[in-house]
């Protein structure tokens, strides 16, 4: 099929289609039911496996993931005997189950990509993960506005909507999820891409959609900055300019500017009381404590500590790491403090698995992002709007994980591997990036 001659069919049911529209339904389903999204993505990855005519020779991403599989099987086979390599109550079991959030997608990424590699593919797909986002902004009304709290479970907790109690001053919104910055993550990611679906619809014309969209825009806006997560309101800030380009910098960027100052006014010590006064009464109090905390308690801001010990442990154990999962356990012996994760997705992989493998991971990262952006911003040769918008989203992934871990949450995870499969597509397929509906 050409995908490239239809417009506007959301779903092209045919007999040939059927893997295609099996892959949009999951993708509808990512967001509010994780697990049936991942059921669902089995059949058109097994079929995209059965079709593959990617020439792994050619394909430096697919040999990238191959070394790090055999890597990350090879280390967990061999610590199941080196029994010295332990330490407290790690186990070689979780080096096991740290490969569940890599080689099963490392397959995926192969098997899913023939669904991604042209631009009316990826403007489908930009779509239905739209549509699925509205039950994330209906979870966050109801959180927000109703008291709709949960958590509420179905298939013995298989899909669990969190649904938190929110603090006395109504922040911290996280509506389905069970943490505002995952929550913030997927609605930063998605709000380039409803931008990129509404000034589509109005460029053509469709009054009717494009206020819905711009409805939709307004409320992923409104509660990426509700749930008072950093990472969510530095991703809306960055994606701004990129999206609308350089010629808005000459208005954007003195208004980031005057935010900053205002921002900064109000907690500063040696900022006038005259002020002070009107910058505390132009910002809210959360957004000037979220950065206050930083600035004016830097030496003691608990990320600062965890990274120093992150790297120190790394230096212990550079090449192959400590094992998956493995960090807790060691900054609780040596802090007697738990912390989850570094918050740093490059020391996390680091400390997990070595060097070698965050370092070919973001190798990949890096390579894709920097020649996407060559075909896209100033090649042109993506003429997709939407195609732009998975740039920006897939920047938004990877620069919240320069200061938080968010890939745990299997809707982020498969959302970034869905937007790094299409950016790759954007590379190696020129000829299928041209959209009869681009805006120029």
């Amino acid at each position: 099929m050409n995908y490239s001659e239809k417009k506007y069919k959301i779903f092209p049911l045919n007999l040939q289609n059927i893997e295609f529209n099996f892959f949009l339904l999951g993708v509808l389903f990512l967001a509010s039911a994780p697990f049936i999204s991942c059921l669902i993505f089995i059949y058109p990855a097994y079929k995209g496996l059965l079709d593959l005519k990617i020439n792994i020779n050619k394909d430096s991403n697919t040999q990238v993931f191959l070394i790090v599989s055999i890597i990350l099987i090879l280390k967990s086979i061999f610590s199941i005997f080196n029994v010295n390599n332990q330490i407290g109550s790690w186990t070689y079991s979780l080096n096991w189950a740290g490969i569940t959030n890599w080689i099963p997608l490392f397959i995926f990424s192969i098997g899913l990509n023939k669904y991604l590699n042209d631009s009316y593919k990826r403007k489908l797909v930009s779509k239905f993960l739209i549509i699925g986002t509205i039950p994330v902004l209906i979870s966050c009304v109801g959180q927000y506005w109703f008291k709709w709290y949960g958590p509420f479970e179905i298939l013995n907790g298989l899909i669990t909507w969190f649904q938190k109690p929110l603090s006395d001053n109504n922040q911290n919104v996280t509506g389905l999820f069970s943490n505002p910055n995952y929550s913030g993550l997927w609605l930063t990611m998605m709000w380039p891409l409803s931008i990129a679906i509404m000034k589509e619809k109005i460029h053509f014309k469709e009054f009717l959609k494009s206020k819905i969209m711009f409805i939709i825009v307004i409320l992923i806006t409104s509660f990426t900055i509700l749930t008072n997560s950093r990472n969510a309101w530095i991703g809306l800030f960055i994606s701004i300019p990129i999206f609308l380009g350089k010629k808005s910098l000459r208005w954007y960027l003195p208004l980031i500017l005057t935010i900053v100052f205002v921002i900064l006014a109000s907690f500063l010590p040696f900022i006038p009381k005259e002020i002070k006064d009107i910058s505390e009464a132009l910002i809210p109090e959360n957004i000037g404590n979220k950065f206050s905390e930083i600035i004016l308690n830097f030496d003691t801001f608990p990320r600062i500590d965890i990274w120093s010990n992150a790297i120190q442990f790394i230096l212990q154990k550079p090449l192959f790491g400590w094992g998956a999962d493995s960090f807790p356990i060691l900054y609780n012996l040596k802090t007697g403090i738990w912390n989850n994760h570094t918050h740093n997705l490059f020391l996390e992989l680091s400390v997990s698995y070595g060097i070698i493998v965050a370092s070919l991971i973001y190798f990949v990262y890096i390579k894709t992002l920097i020649r996407s952006y060559n075909n896209i911003f100033m090649k042109r040769s993506s003429t997709s709007i939407c195609d732009r918008g998975w740039w920006i989203a897939f920047l938004i992934f990877f620069l919240s994980h320069l200061y938080d871990v968010l890939i745990f949450d299997i809707r982020i995870n498969l959302a970034s591997w869905i937007f790094l499969i299409g950016l790759k597509n954007i590379i190696i397929n020129p000829s299928e990036n041209y959209s009869s509906n681009s805006l120029n």
